[in-house]
């Protein structure tokens, strides 16, 4: 989605490239019937011979050797091909019930932009004329409805906008109108309360759009100025002041640092807690079952579908940035809100494993046959905030802190050639194996789980990075002199 996607960091990522062949034999067996989806009412039925020819066609395939990379970048574009009318059709599934009011062409517009941006990357190029023509015409409407709905009261100026975000040339100040849009709806809590369904397709906007879009920490949570932080999750720390040096005098310049180190810090205690959160589930003994109890089912381990979603991206040709680093940040995503959803299990002392097999089932339901995309996946996050449908969520604090960390985590991508985003990614994948292969937060544990628990306190204690080294990358070239803590005493209550 950036300017960095021209640079070869990409093909360092080799876990990526193994998951194309089987997103080829998927959706390549899909196809054909998709295909007989789009024609007219009188030839839904084939005749028999018909049906016959095409079942042998699907069925008739070669395996060919590439060895140029003519030929290797012509196969790279067929699979991506097929990848994005299976994204298209996941997307037209998932919106076909909770459509928004459009108010006339503004949205329209927008999403034809978006289309045919896509189009044009899937044929190499950056733009195409088709592409501009329905961008210039969509940014003129969209302007021309921003200047009888400048404060976003009604939802269609806020898709519009949302939906043009996501085009790179033009997102930082269409990013910017639509956090002040939603200021003026109260925030993203607001946006829970009056347009559910907006909200997520905000989120969706933020996860997606580019590093060099985010100008701020966060999307607003409240409509007051400045914004609070939720207070129901107490990893964050509201409590941080920044001591402005003589040379920094703007205001607005020095609320942005503040928010921007408070949002690192938050970054860093939530990964500090949930260490220590694992740490005291893996040193509870727990109770050993010799019982005939039916074994337990280990959803995230190598070999799973969860597990080769998320941790096995298809790899794309270099030409298509925009999707390719979609899925990027969309899996990005998904781990954190499986990581937010394990801290919540250990505090809470609840089973992560029924978490994930409310996930397992939920995936399995999208597609039976193959993999769904990784965008499908975050959609079932999102539908009610990261909680299991049928439990009552919250306010939407878990979709806004995840955004938030997606944002910082953004800040990480090609520090070092990418290997701080890659060892980003590793470390939520082992939280949540680690859970997995010691079943922490069960209290009844089997022998083989007795032994990981030992064998994991017998492992090396050592913090997976350095939280200074760390905070030197995501805050750039801020010196460190310039921050300080003041927190705000607290009030302990004993029961």
């Amino acid at each position: 989605m950036g300017d960095e996607d021209n640079t070869d960091a990409s093909s360092e990522r080799q876990p990526y490239q193994d998951a194309q062949i089987s997103n080829e034999a998927g959706l390549s067996h899909a196809l054909p019937v998709r295909r007989s989806s789009g024609r007219h009412a009188g030839d839904l039925t084939p005749s028999p011979r018909a049906a016959q020819a095409q079942n042998l066609q699907s069925k008739d395939f070669e395996f060919v050797l590439v060895t140029d990379n003519e030929s290797r970048r012509q196969v790279r574009r067929h699979a991506m091909r097929q990848y994005m009318r299976q994204r298209r059709l996941d997307s037209i599934a998932r919106l076909e019930k909770p459509r928004l009011p459009m108010g006339g062409w503004v949205s329209r517009q927008a999403m034809l932009a978006i289309a045919s941006k896509h189009r044009a990357g899937v044929e190499g190029k950056a733009d195409s004329v088709q592409s501009l023509t329905h961008k210039m015409r969509a940014l003129r409407l969209i302007n021309e409805r921003i200047q009888t709905d400048s404060h976003g009261l009604q939802d269609g100026t806020i898709y519009a906008v949302a939906t043009m975000a996501v085009i790179e040339v033009i997102e930082v100040p269409l990013c910017s109108k639509l956090s002040s849009m939603v200021r003026n709806r109260g925030g993203m809590r607001g946006m829970r309360a009056s347009s559910p369904f907006l909200e997520k397709v905000l989120y969706w906007v933020d996860i997606s759009c580019a590093p060099k879009a985010i100008y701020t920490s966060c999307l607003p949570w409240t409509g007051a100025v400045p914004d609070t932080s939720p207070e129901s999750l107490d990893f964050l720390g509201p409590d941080v002041h920044l001591a402005i040096p003589h040379t920094q005098t703007a205001v607005e310049s020095s609320e942005s640092l503040c928010d921007q180190y408070r949002a690192c810090e938050d970054f860093l205690r939530f990964f500090r807690s949930l260490h220590e959160l694992e740490k005291a589930a893996s040193d509870f003994p727990g109770n050993v079952s010799r019982s005939n109890a039916a074994p337990r089912v280990r959803r995230f381990t190598p070999g799973t579908q969860l597990h080769s979603i998320l941790t096995m991206l298809p790899d794309y040709d270099h030409g298509i940035r925009d999707i390719r680093f979609i899925d990027e940040y969309t899996c990005m995503s998904c781990l954190f809100f499986l990581a937010v959803a394990l801290y919540d299990s250990y505090r809470n002392c609840t089973n992560f494993d029924r978490y994930l097999d409310w996930l397992a089932l939920e995936v399995q339901k999208l597609n039976p046959f193959t993999n769904p995309s990784i965008t499908s996946v975050l959609w079932i996050f999102l539908n009610n905030g990261g909680y299991p449908q049928g439990e009552a969520g919250d306010a939407g604090e878990r979709c806004w802190v995840v955004s938030r960390m997606v944002r910082i985590a953004k800040r990480l991508e090609w520090k070092r050639q990418g290997t701080v985003w890659d060892r980003l990614r590793q470390v939520l994948i082992d939280f949540i194996l680690t859970q997995q292969e010691c079943a922490l937060g069960s209290e009844s544990i089997d022998e083989e789980v007795l032994i990981a628990r030992q064998r994991r306190r017998l492992q090396s204690s050592e913090y997976f990075w350095d939280e200074d080294e760390l905070r030197r990358e995501i805050l750039g070239s801020q010196p460190a002199s310039v921050f300080s803590l003041y927190p705000r005493p607290r009030t302990t209550i004993v029961v």
